[in-house]
């Protein structure tokens, strides 16, 4: 009798929490976002705001496009290493590059998502991530132009990382 209720009880809760975590559309809000929208997003992540305190921008509450991005830089972090003839020796090199990628989206989010707490700066993490996440625009186009285009001069490289990650940069800061 004892153990058919803690069965039943463990049932249960295991039923409720497969329910929560496998509804769809709990997650289908952050997902929900045309391609127009992705484009205008990607290109406004390299255009830092004019600073107004009047009108507040607002910050996208959406994960689709952040995701592509990560995807996208694990694809051309895993063209450079290739490339580049890289050689990883515990693991593989797309679980490196898909680890360097989502590390970075979820670590400098929750970082930054920190930081603007003990600011008092009012962001939500979903917000942080998406901000963050646009964020890699500059980075994935910078990284990939000089894959596509390797240069023996390094400093067209530098030239375009302080330009295309500054702007991305300069974006995250000016919106906090």
């Amino acid at each position: 009798e004892m153990a058919g209720q803690v069965w039943r009880a463990g049932h249960q809760s295991a039923k409720r929490a497969f329910r929560l975590y496998a509804d769809i559309d709990y997650v289908r809000p952050y997902f929900d976002v045309e391609p127009w929208q992705v484009r205008q997003r990607l290109i406004r992540s390299l255009i830092p705001p004019r600073t107004s305190s009047d009108t507040p921008h607002p910050i996208e509450n959406e994960l689709y496009g952040p995701l592509m991005l990560v995807f996208t830089l694990v694809a051309v972090l895993l063209f450079g290493m290739k490339s580049t003839g890289h050689v990883v020796r515990e693991g593989t090199l797309i679980g490196t590059a898909i680890g360097i990628s989502f590390f970075y989206l979820f670590g400098v989010a929750f970082l930054l998502f920190t930081v603007a707490y003990f600011l008092s700066v009012r962001v939500s993490l979903v917000q942080m991530i998406s901000l963050t996440g646009y964020g890699l625009f500059g980075p994935c186009l910078t990284l990939l132009l000089a894959a596509i285009w390797p240069s023996d001069n390094e400093m067209v490289f530098y030239a375009l990382w302080l330009v295309l990650c500054g702007l991305s940069a300069l974006r995250i800061v000016s919106l906090l």
